[in-house]
């Protein structure tokens, strides 16, 4: 590569007599000593030298707690560089404000008594006004904005719950932290979890977003990465849309719960993972999430409704899926089972992050699921869609059972059942009593809870969070506190109805096989295992498992009201005779059959190493710079 600017160093003073004022000071090298406001050092890097101060604070916001702490991360290399890389652009603003990051002003004097004092920091406008005017020209060299000039919340806003370093004090709050997280912050908080968790979690990612940041998905399980026969998957989805993102942080805060109860043996906890197999993605619109955020002015809680909320395509990802609801709608006697996407929703407009979660869809036997929302405080279930236009009861084969799960949520949630309290704003047609069919609420088409239900089975609903789409940072842990039963409670409840096994006379399992209940023109199918899931209330109800080829059996089946977990009821099928019966599919790990859509052969290919690319991708100039100083780049610099 072409030779690259060498970094400012200081050369005032060597670093042996800059360390010796810092011991004096009360700081060494490992930050001890150093009070919650830290102490008064003078101002002792090159980059930053020619500053209206001459005294910082250690440790400064990246965690360093020396000057050489500083000059030796690949931050303050990237920023002294910086100037020769962008050619002079957006300079002095960057380097004051990196070192407003780097070497803080504590508005106090080097070698005073400790105090107080409260470091300076560059308002929100500020930040968000640099990296709008900036951030192409960092695109141009291929690099990413840096994470560490993002706005982050003060010191006294993250004490009162909204910082990384500060989760809530009581029990429940015990390993989630609440804050408000750019992608880069989310992905090292998931990873985190990921690594906390004794084995119990696996992060991958299920494809890329229009800007190419990674759907990542935290899985817990007693077996992470391995499907286990019988044991139901579940998925939770926040952020499809990306001003709302209270589902975001909730669903960072339940994997780091979950993970931390496990470690100090909570039984609930550990029952649920060595039980069911839960797949969370915070956020299915990271892209629109950066958006937001960057357009959030003042107070957080005074966030546009609107920007953000859809993809960079300007898509709305929650009217981009297959609409399979209008075809049923309008042959209501007609028995279903899961319907293909068709061939023509191919040729119009699909956003990445829909084709991604197709996919996943179709990759899991997902049986539970909830989409996490904003704008109002209750719980839709399907049909989200209506033939009928507004304000029409649209209700599936599985009317009863969605009601059961949506009242499960509510009723676990402070707040969301009391029919007394008042609508959000400009939601005054929201029916109070916490739970609505989506389509007597509002109508629409191309929903992901209509199409998971129709296309593979799952029963998903919509889980609207509260008025506030984008909430300030200080109302997270309570947030947290109100919705934080209702997410354990309404995971837990994929633990009812049946579940079984469809096998063949020599006990392989029978994948493709037909399970219908009597009186519910709804049928589901069998994984390639033979495995199924019905979720179903409290009753009494005559099943039926078919498959071509074979006799069908018929089973009487009683579920008790008290039952505390799902049924088990197999099925053996002999062969009819004089027919050769279709082999049998092996189970997979969780892979549903083959053809039911197109969306992997137009799609992009499944990442599973933590967001990581499995090829070696060419890279920029600069990046051999910073491996002949001895610092490997971060990954997240890389524009891919």
């Amino acid at each position: 590569p072409p030779p690259m600017p060498m970094p400012l160093h200081p050369d005032r003073r060597g670093w042996e007599e800059v360390g010796q004022e810092m011991e004096s000071a009360g700081v060494g090298d490992d930050g001890a000593g150093s009070s919650s406001t830290g102490d008064c050092v003078p101002l002792r890097l090159g980059y930053c030298e020619d500053l209206p101060y001459s005294a910082t604070r250690y440790p400064n916001a990246l965690g360093h707690t020396s000057p050489l702490d500083s000059e030796r991360s690949p931050e303050y290399v990237l920023m002294s560089v910086l100037p020769q890389l962008l050619d002079g652009e957006c300079q002095p603003q960057l380097r004051l404000f990196a070192c407003a990051v780097l070497a803080p002003n504590p508005s106090c004097t080097a070698g005073a008594p400790r105090t107080r004092s409260r470091v300076v920091r560059p308002c929100r406008a500020v930040c968000t006004d640099l990296r709008r005017n900036c951030e192409r020209a960092f695109h141009r060299i291929q690099m990413r904005w840096p994470h560490y000039l993002e706005w982050r919340e003060p010191h006294g806003e993250r004490a009162r719950g909204g910082g990384e370093d500060w989760p809530g004090a009581d029990a429940g709050h015990r390993g989630a932290v609440l804050r408000h997280r750019r992608h880069a912050e989310m992905t090292r908080a998931l990873r985190r979890a990921e690594k906390s968790c004794g084995g119990a979690a696996r992060l991958y990612s299920i494809g890329k977003s229009f800007e190419n940041r990674d759907l990542l998905v935290i899985e817990l399980s007693e077996n992470p990465g391995k499907h286990e026969l019988l044991v139901p998957e579940v998925r939770l989805v926040g952020n499809i849309h990306g001003n709302e993102v209270l589902g975001r942080e909730l669903l960072v805060a339940l994997a780091q719960h979950l993970c931390a109860r496990l470690e100090d043996g909570d039984e609930r906890v550990r029952r649920l993972l060595n039980t069911t197999r839960l797949h969370i993605l915070p956020s299915m619109n990271p892209d629109g999430y950066e958006l937001a955020a960057d357009s959030v002015s003042g107070s957080v809680a005074n966030a546009a409704d609107s920007s953000g909320r859809n993809n960079m395509q300007n898509i709305d990802l929650n009217r981009n899926f297959p609409d399979l609801t209008s075809g049923v709608l309008r042959r209501p006697k007609r028995r279903t089972q899961p319907l293909p996407v068709p061939d023509q929703y191919w040729d119009g407009k699909v956003a990445p992050e829909t084709r991604a979660v197709i996919d996943w869809m179709e990759e899991f036997p997902f049986v539970l699921a909830g989409n996490l929302h904003g704008g109002e405080l209750l719980v839709r279930y399907p049909y989200d869609a209506s033939l009928m236009g507004e304000k029409f009861y649209s209700a599936t084969p599985e009317d009863q059972m969605f009601r059961l799960l949506a009242r499960t949520y509510a009723e676990a949630h402070p707040l969301m059942s009391d029919k007394h309290k008042a609508p959000c704003p400009g939601e005054t047609g929201a029916p109070s009593g916490g739970i609505v069919n989506g389509a007597e609420w509002y109508s629409f088409r191309g929903g992901m809870p209509d199409f998971s239900y129709l296309h593979s089975g799952c029963l998903e609903l919509t889980l609207e969070l509260g008025c506030v789409k984008f909430p300030s940072g200080e109302d997270l842990p309570i947030e947290w506190a109100h919705n934080r039963e209702a997410l354990l409670t309404f995971v837990e409840a994929v633990h009812q109805g049946i579940k079984g096994v469809v096998r063949d006379e020599r006990g392989a399992g029978i994948g493709g096989a037909r399970i219908s209940i009597k009186g519910n023109l709804r049928d589901t199918v069998t994984a390639p295992s033979g495995e199924f899931w019905r979720l179903l209330p409290p009753g009494s109800y005559i099943v039926r498992a078919s498959r071509a080829g074979y006799r069908a059996v018929v089973k009487r089946v009683r579920l008790p009201a008290r039952l505390q977990t799902s049924g088990r009821v197999d099925f053996k099928l002999p062969r009819q005779p004089g027919t050769t019966a279709s082999p049998v599919e092996p189970h997979d790990g969780g892979r549903r059959r083959g053809g039911l859509s197109r969306g992997r052969s137009r799609g992009q290919g499944r990442s599973r190493n933590n967001g990581e690319d499995d090829e070696e991708e060419e890279k920029p100039r600069w990046w051999a710079y910073f491996q002949s100083m001895g610092i490997q780049p971060p990954p997240w610099m890389m524009v891919s």
